[in-house]
């Protein structure tokens, strides 16, 4: 298990948003073998009723607490992120979409590479994309994994697939 790293997913949700696609992806955050410390879910403007109902269902949950960030406007993923990122309470944020699902030992894994690496302020991953079953995988994204090729990557564009991202909020 990792050690000392505390740890809030940061999760924008817009009306645009598939509700049974965000509860997934919260059972996914949820089920972790190291469960995040938090969960900070900003709906960036008006919601659906079957999204708000999907929030409110989670907000009530023992094993993550829900810190819900409601904008009246759809101010868009960056300004929802950024306004997001002022709720989040903890040292390192992770990265997720209302549409991702994480492997079962995600942050597992994650804090332990950060706990055991304290040079390190972002990490990441590959991406597993597929269209109905997430059984049935239709592309891999893969990034770069040794920091020259990131640095080499990032001259053109980003080497991080973001919602894989975990990073130091200093």
């Amino acid at each position: 298990m990792s050690k000392n790293i505390d740890l809030s997913v940061l999760l924008p949700v817009y009306g645009g948003d598939d509700a049974d696609h965000l509860n997934t992806a919260i059972v996914s955050l949820v089920k972790q073998t190291r469960p995040p410390d938090e969960l900070v879910v900003v709906q960036d403007g008006p919601l659906t009723q079957d999204l708000d109902s999907v929030i409110d269902e989670w907000r009530g949950n023992e094993r993550v607490p829900v810190t819900q960030v409601r904008l009246s406007e759809n101010i868009g993923l960056g300004g929802a992120l950024r306004e997001g990122l002022k709720q989040c309470s903890n040292e390192y944020v992770a990265r997720m979409d209302a549409d991702d699902i994480s492997v079962p030992d995600r942050f597992e894994r994650q804090a332990k590479f950060l706990a055991e690496h304290s040079e390190v302020d972002l990490i990441g991953g590959y991406i597993a994309e597929f269209d109905d079953d997430p059984e049935k995988i239709s592309a891999r994204r893969e990034v770069p994994t040794d920091h020259e090729d990131i640095v080499q990557m990032a001259r053109f564009r980003s080497p991080f697939n973001h919602a894989t991202v975990v990073m130091r909020t200093k």
